[in-house]
């Protein structure tokens, strides 16, 4: 007679044993489709980076296309793929696909490092400030931002109006951002509304009176008109003697000795 107990450890031994050798076949299949879909992603990767360097945005940007299907989450492919389409001038691509980026939680700010350095490396540092002017008349909830990145892009290029422009945008709401006061005394120093820069700096070193370089410009402003004005002389020492304690350096000590008699 056939013993219950024993029939039932010998089935769960069997579908053990039926388990245990399926279970690789499994792991098998699921790792070569894995090293297939790696493999395809690689060679879109490569045929997308020949057709960049070589200028054929039309079919890098189908390539890009087909890589963030299968990868939506790299902030590279997304770079590329809008310096594609704007050097094709397909604004309604670049919107597309900055919209796609950051639904994809692409940060902001490594979305627009990446436009900015592809666009540099390729000699067209204009794509760069028509790709930010572009989004942002188009994506008005990322305005603010955008005056930031203008403003630094128009710092690194020394255009004056723009400096001035963007400093002023992002100083109406926070007006007492000494980065953009920075920029603004600047901006008009390019523009020749020297008296402007001045009073920017000034305003500085209201606001934080260990701001070294605002100090040392302002002694250095003043000492350039000492020879004929005394009260000039005056605020020329009185600026490089504060630039002097933060900061002691042969250059401010021997502006001090021209100075003093």
């Amino acid at each position: 007679m056939l013993n219950p107990l024993r029939i039932i450890i010998t089935l769960l031994l069997t579908a053990a044993t039926l388990n245990s050798t399926a279970a690789p076949t499994t792991t098998h299949t699921d790792s070569t489709a894995t090293a297939t879909a790696n493999a395809e992603y690689e060679r879109l990767a490569q045929r997308a980076q020949r057709f960049f360097h070589y200028r054929e945005w039309s079919s890098a940007g189908a390539m890009y296309t087909l890589m963030l299907q299968k990868h939506p989450d790299v902030c590279d492919t997304y770079a590329h793929a809008i310096v594609a389409a704007e050097m094709l001038d397909d604004t309604l691509h670049t919107s597309q696909l900055t919209v796609s980026a950051l639904n994809s939680r692409i940060p902001v700010d490594s979305l627009f490092s990446g436009v900015e350095k592809i666009s540099f490396s390729i000699g067209r540092t204009s794509l760069y400030e028509r790709y930010l002017l572009f989004t942002q008349r188009n994506q008005s909830w990322l305005s603010r931002i955008i005056d930031t990145y203008l403003m630094r892009y128009y710092t690194y290029r020394r255009y004056g109006p723009g400096m001035v422009r963007y400093s002023s945008a992002i100083l109406s709401r926070l007006p007492d951002d000494i980065a953009a006061l920075y920029t603004l005394a600047q901006g008009y120093l390019i523009t020749g509304e020297t008296t402007r820069a001045i009073d920017t700096y000034l305003r500085i070193t209201t606001l934080d009176p260990q701001q070294y370089l605002a100090l040392l410009y302002l002694g250095n402003y003043y000492a350039s008109k000492a020879d004929n004005d005394p009260a000039a002389r005056h605020d020329a020492i009185i600026y490089l003697t504060r630039a002097h304690n933060l900061h002691p350096t042969p250059y401010t000590e021997s502006a001090l000795r021209k100075l003093i008699p």
